[in-house]
């Protein structure tokens, strides 16, 4: 077998040396010399590929984040449009009432629209048992019943018993209106066509109402007192008895001695007591409209005396049929009674 030798000459007067290698071992070394060229080759082109990727990688992040930012814009847009729809279908909903109340108030016709279903607020604070009336009379014309108790919590209350405040919180005095629902505002486009159908029903409006002036003077268009409603318009469980009864006015309640003051000019026609409400005011506004006032702690007017809109007829008490104090007011039109927040629009 041949054999190799390597000499190794360095400069200047080193030693001289000899590296001996067979044929076998060359080989060897050669193959070994190739494949580590070759795993050089193949890693370093991994490595560009790998670059490559990588790039690719980046711009594909890239790219997600731009997108990701997009859409993360686009949905705020949507949000901003779903609540500003919501704002508009809300003030839309005002309005309607508004004008539904307006129509009341001056005896148009409804002009088909949304009937009221907000419900009426739990029994609590100061209630009274209202005006005389038997249990099977029938109830004024449009009023909306109730199935019985559903007006009404807990079981029978006592003569007398103030009912349990801590049951549902009495709902404060304001123009609030229930919410659209969100299948009613689902497109721009439709709130326009009902906001364009709502102005044209405004203008029919506006025209019915020249010449009522005198009359809408006349409505009791504001609160009679400030305070919280504690019993609605309407069919509830009596605070006395436990049983199922029709209301036959509002209950505002507050504290002893708060003012109640006339919503609108009109003449005392009664001044006094009168059965379940205690002290009583009764005011003619003319047109056929009445106002009553009970449960009063101290009356401020004489029978036959005229008072305007805003001026103090009494203060609020609690004499008669009554729990706490409160003012229960009633609107009579035509002789019937009709809900009073029907006809308040301040």
């Amino acid at each position: 077998m041949r054999r190799y030798t390597l000499i190794v000459v360095p400069e200047g007067t080193g030693r001289v040396q000899r590296l001996g290698v067979s044929e076998r071992g060359l080989k060897r070394l050669i193959g070994i010399g190739a494949a580590a060229a070759l795993l050089f080759v193949l890693g370093f082109a991994h490595y560009l590929t790998l670059c490559g990727h990588m790039a690719e990688f980046r711009g594909i992040r890239a790219e997600a984040e731009r997108v990701r930012a997009e859409a993360e814009a686009q949905r705020l847009e949507l949000q901003r449009q779903a609540e500003e729809r919501q704002r508009v279908a809300d003030e839309l909903t005002r309005v309607r009432e508004f004008e539904r109340r307006v129509r009341v108030i001056a005896n148009l016709p409804q002009a088909s629209l949304e009937q009221r279903t907000a419900q009426r607020p739990a029994t609590s604070l100061g209630v009274g048992g209202g005006a005389e009336r038997p249990e099977d009379a029938t109830p004024p014309m449009g009023t909306p019943t109730a199935a019985a108790g559903e007006d009404g919590e807990g079981g029978p209350v006592s003569p007398g018993t103030p009912p349990d405040v801590s049951a549902a919180p009495a709902q404060p005095i304001s123009g609030a209106s229930s919410a659209v629902p969100s299948a009613q505002v689902a497109t721009s486009e439709g709130l326009l066509e009902r906001l364009q159908a709502e102005s044209r029903s405004l203008e029919e409006l506006v025209e019915a109402l020249h010449g009522k002036s005198e009359r809408l003077t006349a409505t009791p268009s504001s609160w009679p007192a400030e305070g919280w409603i504690t019993s609605g318009f309407g069919y509830r469980i009596s605070p006395f008895t436990g049983r199922r009864d029709f209301h036959e006015g509002i209950d505002i309640a507050a504290e002893f001695g708060t003012p109640i003051l006339a919503p609108a000019p009109g003449r005392v026609v009664f001044a006094g007591r009168k059965g379940g409400l205690g002290m009583a005011i009764i005011v003619d506004h003319g047109y056929g409209v009445r106002t009553t006032y009970g449960h009063l702690q101290r009356m401020l007017v004489q029978p036959g005396s005229h008072v305007a809109r805003g001026q103090q007829l009494a203060t609020m008490g609690s004499s008669g049929l009554s729990t706490g104090p409160h003012v229960h007011y009633m609107v009579e039109v035509g002789g019937k009674r009709v809900d009073p927040l029907d006809y308040i629009v301040e």
